[in-house]
This record gives structure tokens, C-alpha cells and sequence, in this order.
């Protein structure tokens, strides 16, 4: 969670997530085999999923705040939303972890599950800066003056 997404992501640090998640993966497959990471995969989509959405939410409702200046708005964003991505990545770890299918996709080693959740990070971050940037754009497009 190296930036915020209180402004715009920059195309190279999304990407330099995305690599680094991949090759994670990569690691994982090596290890645990296509059929066992497909299922681990699973379960994280679904994962991601609820956490974008919620994201949606909670960053909507950020942006619609309307009694400061802007330096403040810029500051109480970039707080926030770190704090929501932090929360949401925590809860996404906890239920990935918890899933019947990534203990079976992990074979219950411990080892291969804290691999496995290291895979996460590299997914969520873009994808919340994806939906980060949609409502902002969406929110400038809407209350232009």
C-alpha cells in the first residue's frame, strides 16, 4: 500500500503491483499446482469482489463531504482512504484465510497459506485505485459548476 488513493495512481505503479502479484502467483503455482491455485484464485476474486464494492461505498460517501477547503479535503481523503484500505485489506485477509477452499487450496501448511495471502495485496491495491478513480472522475463529471 506504498501510495494513496486519495489522488490518482500513477499507470507504473499499478503495474509494478500487478508484476509483483503475478510473479507471486507464479511462486504459489510452482508449489501448490494449477488445480489448488485456481482454487485459492476463486475464493480471492470473490474476495476482491465484496472489497471494491465496499470500497465503492465508503469512498463515495467520502467524496460527497462538502463543508471544508481544499487542502483539508485532499488531507481528510488521503487519511481516510488509507485507513479504509488498510480495514478492508485486513478483513479481506481474515476471510480469505478463513474459506474452506484456500485451507484446502493450501493443504492446511501454514507456509503455503501466509504465501498464498501475499498474493493479495498486489491485487487489491490497483483494483481499489481503479474504483478510487471512477468515482472521482464520476464525482467531478456530476458537481461540475
Amino acid at each position: 500500500m506504498a501510495y494513496g488513493m486519495a489522488t490518482k495512481a500513477t499507470d507504473s505503479e499499478l503495474a509494478d503491483d500487478i508484476i509483483s502479484a503475478s510473479l507471486a502467483e507464479l511462486e504459489l503455482r510452482e508449489k501448490i499446482g494449477l488445480t489448488r491455485l485456481e482454487l485459492f484464485k476463486q475464493v480471492q476474486s470473490e474476495g476482491l469482489d465484496r472489497a471494491g464494492e465496499e470500497f465503492r461505498h465508503k469512498y463515495r460517501a467520502l467524496l460527497e463531504v462538502k463543508d471544508e477547503k481544499p487542502a483539508e479535503r485532499y488531507d481528510r481523503l488521503r487519511t481516510k482512504v488509507a485507513q479504509i484500505a488498510r480495514e478492508l485489506y485486513a478483513k479481506l485477509l481474515r476471510e480469505i484465510a478463513a474459506n474452506e477452499s484456500t485451507k484446502e487450496a493450501c493443504a492446511s501448511d501454514e507456509g503455503l497459506l501466509k504465501e498464498a495471502l501475499n498474493t493479495v495485496e498486489g491485487r487489491l491495491m490497483p483494483m481499489l485505485n481503479r474504483v478510487a478513480d471512477a468515482e472521482l472522475d464520476a464525482y467531478y463529471a456530476n458537481n461540475q459548476p
